[in-house]
């Protein structure tokens, strides 16, 4: 699967669980190794980066910039193996 097909997908899961969270996808030119997406809430925020898989290459500091944001909060990279995981740890950011 492509990692835009996931992407739309996982998005459509976002909107139908969690309908009140706002939705930001910076796009590529605004930082390098900016989140894909960023979820507001008025109970936290996420920021996520997409792989079409598990073993998917990323991009240099793409980790590093993950790791970074989870030490101020929610930050994930999310792939279809592990998208059930974060959406479940997702239902508990947003529902606190």
């Amino acid at each position: 699967m492509l990692e835009s097909t996931f992407k739309r997908r996982f998005k459509l899961d976002i909107v139908a669980r969690f309908p009140d969270v706002e939705i930001f996808e910076p796009n590529a030119t605004h930082k390098r190794s900016s989140p894909d997406m960023v979820l507001l809430d008025v109970m936290g925020w996420a920021a996520l980066e997409f792989k079409r898989s598990d073993d998917a290459s990323q991009q240099p500091n793409q980790e590093r910039r993950i790791k970074k944001l989870k030490r101020k909060g929610y930050a994930a990279i999310v792939s279809p193996e592990n998208a059930e995981e974060v959406l479940d740890e997702l239902e508990t950011l947003f529902s606190s």
